[in-house]
């Protein structure tokens, strides 16, 4: 069944640049998810991987939209958003779901010191346990993308075993953008009307 969907993606990834369901800002193709908010008013700034973070002038507004590339490395976002807040800016992360430009918040309350555990790798591999034990179960995306449909049934096995609602999620240096959107979406959306929440750290 797994092997079924990895090609049912593998299909859709390469017709990508023809999907009119896919979401785009001045020729970025966004990061997508189900999990997302309506994104707020305010001026967008667009990050392809090409882009120079150096050479990039920051809009002064009290709410600053960022439109990264999908394949943009997940440091490079990191490092733009703590540019952003220490300019007195809101940023808000930008993702699509389906061709609608809409907002996903990387942190959810979290509380409990007993959590899921999902950790990602940039030869998208997806491993999800509990805290406080070592073994975790690892699945492998196709190439070298994690698949949000992996964590989610991952998640949802987990949420069922050992009855926990919140999720922390870690990224490695090497993971692209939407990599790390599909594991916080694929976590947070596991499982119907059972709500669970999930954060991203450090």
């Amino acid at each position: 069944m797994r092997g079924l969907l990895v090609a049912s993606l593998a299909l859709i990834a390469a017709a990508g640049c023809d999907n009119k369901f896919l979401a785009y800002v001045d020729g970025a193709l966004l990061a997508d998810a189900d999990g997302v908010v309506p994104a707020p008013a305010g001026p967008t700034v667009v990050v392809k991987p090409e882009t120079d973070l150096a050479q990039l002038a920051l809009p002064k507004a009290p709410v600053i939209r960022l439109a990264f590339a999908r394949d943009v490395p997940f440091p490079r976002v990191e490092e733009l958003v703590r540019r952003v807040e220490a300019a007195g800016s809101k940023p808000v992360l930008l993702v699509g779901r389906r061709n609608q430009v809409q907002a996903f918040d990387l942190h959810e309350p979290v509380t409990g010191e007993r959590t899921i555990q999902v950790q990602v790798t940039g030869d998208g591999q997806s491993c999800v346990g509990i805290s406080g034990v070592p073994e975790m179960r690892c699945t492998q995306g196709a190439g070298r993308h994690v698949h949000g449909a992996f964590v989610r049934e991952d998640v949802r096995e987990a949420v069922k075993e050992y009855q926990l609602r919140e999720v922390q999620v870690r990224a490695d240096p090497t993971v692209e953008w939407a990599d790390v959107i599909r594991a916080i979406d694929g976590a947070r959306t596991c499982c119907g009307d059972t709500k669970v929440r999930a954060t991203l750290v450090p």
